[in-house]
């Protein structure tokens, strides 16, 4: 009957319009996040792992405060902090942050079990003790011998950083302040605790006593699997749901126009997409700025999330677009062949269209009576 054809089409109809935004979502989420090298180019395009080197410090230092010693360097130290970035450059660190990621895209699509990476930084802790070392021992030999007064405020104050002392005291040598600070870098338990990074021993919290992250979220390979395949599918279901309405619909025209209006609908929402996407990071922003943990961070995260909003919201107004367009194209044909040129019409299909409810398919052929031909004359006879 009609209105069950009529029935179907709206479900096709919704059908087709989740179909549309779904492709379009899902394909804008494989261009964007399914390929480690983009990800690791707008890390480094955000200053991420200059910012990296410093927040770690910036959280050792928060954590060794209150264990101040004798001879204890302060990791906040200017010349701390150079010698740390000059053993880990941005680039050694993007090449563990390719290591990283690399392994973990091979977890996600199914390649191994769990991530397969070791991040080895022993040699380069050792490096940095050996190099700050070397720098505490040249200030200090440059350093005068303490006044009584002098040594009567370091004793008050308790600051004996060998790296910001004005004085080096008779108990003091270089040699001493050099061997105190390599120890102090190399058994920090702020700073590097651990240098040998694996996935079993990764734990965001800072402990490796928990369970590893690849088996908290053991069901995130299938699900990263499944978007992969999310644009066919969602492709198809298009395809199969607009051809539906277009041999369902009581007039093919009428599917035609139902088509037009769907895709238009998904153009708007795809637009509204974008505006959403900008509105939803503003708020991510928002909360990274209020997180104490990442202060020296905040602004690379802020710039790489910027860089990300850009592109994802670049390709939702990039297929709103195109759906736009495709809409008026449709919706514009119909209009064009619907318009009667002078004695004819410009479609022969185009036909004032049955109201809703009285559809023609469904109706019998109405009986067509032939007019009675005249009497014949009756012929005279001669």
């Amino acid at each position: 009957m009609i209105w069950v054809r009529k029935g179907i089409v709206h479900l096709l109809a919704l059908v087709l319009l989740v179909s549309l935004l779904g492709g379009a979502l899902s394909v804008n989420a494989n261009l964007n996040l399914t390929h480690p090298a983009k990800l690791e180019t707008w890390l480094d395009q955000s200053n991420f792992y200059s910012g990296l080197v410093t927040n770690e410090l910036h959280k050792a230092q928060q954590s060794a405060s209150n264990d101040q010693g004798a001879g204890r360097v302060s990791l906040d130290d200017p010349a701390v902090e150079q010698a740390v970035k000059s053993v880990f450059p941005p680039q050694l660190l993007q090449q563990y942050a390719s290591t990283f990621l690399n392994a973990n895209y091979a977890w996600l699509e199914g390649k191994t079990s769990a991530p397969q990476f070791t991040i080895d930084l022993t040699s380069s802790r050792q490096k940095l003790a050996q190099q700050v070392g070397r720098g505490v021992q040249t200030r200090v030999a440059g350093l005068a011998a303490c006044s009584a007064t002098q040594l009567a405020q370091l004793q008050t104050t308790l600051d004996t950083d060998p790296l910001s002392i004005p004085c080096v005291p008779s108990s003091l040598t270089p040699q001493t302040a050099a061997a105190q600070a390599t120890a102090q870098i190399n058994g920090s338990s702020d700073f590097l605790n651990n240098p040998v990074i694996t996935a079993k021993a990764l734990d965001p919290n800072g402990g490796n006593q928990g369970q590893p992250y690849y088996q908290k979220l053991s069901a995130l390979p299938k699900l990263y699997r499944l978007t992969l395949k999310l644009p066919w599918i969602f492709g198809i279901l298009a395809v199969l749901s607009a051809l539906g309405i277009v041999f369902l619909a009581p007039r093919k025209r009428r599917g035609v126009r139902r088509i037009g209006w769907v895709v238009l609908v998904a153009g708007v929402l795809m637009v509204a997409a974008k505006f959403a996407t900008d509105a939803a990071f503003n708020q991510l922003e928002k909360h990274l700025l209020n997180h104490s943990s990442i202060s020296q961070l905040q602004q690379p995260l802020t710039d790489f999330l910027r860089r990300l909003e850009t592109q994802l919201a670049r390709v939702d107004l990039w297929f709103g677009a195109v759906f736009l367009v495709l809409a008026a194209l449709i919706l514009g044909r119909l209009w064009f062949t619907r318009q009667k040129s002078p004695g004819k019409r410009a479609d022969p299909s185009d036909k004032d269209e049955p109201p809703e409810g009285q559809g023609t398919d469904d109706r019998p052929p109405l009986p067509v009576f032939k007019q009675p031909s005249p009497p014949k004359r009756p012929r005279l006879i001669q």
